[in-house]
């Protein structure tokens, strides 16, 4: 990232798809790709995780480098090889556990009646996850004309003690919302879904994004409603 070439390849980063871009200048803000990349390195372990489409099947695997992302582990399962899954975040908490949040679509793709938003714990750094537990259950919500993200859950972690954030959009007691939960226990349990916009009744909310300050003290979610 930092040094490379504009025409380089597309990099994913987290749940975006950014163009690389030289980073040298950029101002030390919180929120600044250096200091997110500075604070990776320091780290020592950096993680990707990605769904891998294979056959009828999309299970969440994860990826970790402890070089700065020139040599990476073997890909290892988040989830069950067999599930169906989507829109994975990984997040390093302070003790070095890592959690991965996505979206389970249950039974299959088509029967949106046991849709849930999950979260799996690896104790090891990410070379092996725990069985997942669930955020909460959701029922989908895609937004009509609009190429939205709306199996794409977003989840953020407070670096300093390793509380957990996630929301999503989806339809909450008949009307589209954008639903927050947290969890203080490092994602062992899970405060209920609840609306955070404030869009009238039946109006499309949709995209959000989440962020918390370096001292945990302020959680930011955007989106965009019609």
């Amino acid at each position: 990232m930092r040094g490379a070439a504009a025409s380089a390849p597309f990099v994913y980063a987290g749940a975006y798809i950014m163009h690389p871009r030289i980073l040298a200048g950029e101002k030390p803000e919180p929120f600044s790709m250096n200091r997110v990349w500075d604070q990776a390195i320091a780290a020592g372990r950096i993680a990707v995780t990605f769904t891998l489409f294979s056959g009828s099947f999309t299970p969440i695997l994860a990826c970790t480098s402890d070089d700065a992302g020139a040599n990476w582990s073997a890909a290892v399962p988040v989830t069950r090889l067999n599930a169906s899954s989507q829109g994975s975040t990984p997040m390093f908490l302070p003790d070095g556990r890592l959690a991965v949040t996505y979206w389970n679509f249950g039974s299959n793709f088509a029967n949106t009646n046991d849709d849930t938003i999950e979260v799996a714990i690896s104790r090891d750094g990410g070379a092996s996850f725990d069985a997942p537990v669930v955020v909460g259950n959701v029922t989908p919500f895609d937004t009509a004309g609009i190429r939205d993200g709306y199996f794409l859950p977003v989840a953020a972690a407070d670096v300093s003690d390793g509380k957990l954030f996630v929301a999503c959009q989806a339809m909450f007691r008949g009307s589209p919302r954008i639903l927050f939960s947290r969890s203080t226990d490092g994602g062992t349990t899970w405060s209920p879904f609840v609306p955070v916009d404030d869009a009238p009744t039946g109006t499309a909310v949709f995209n959000p994004a989440i962020d918390v300050s370096p001292d945990g003290s302020t959680v930011v979610i955007a989106f965009a409603d019609q």
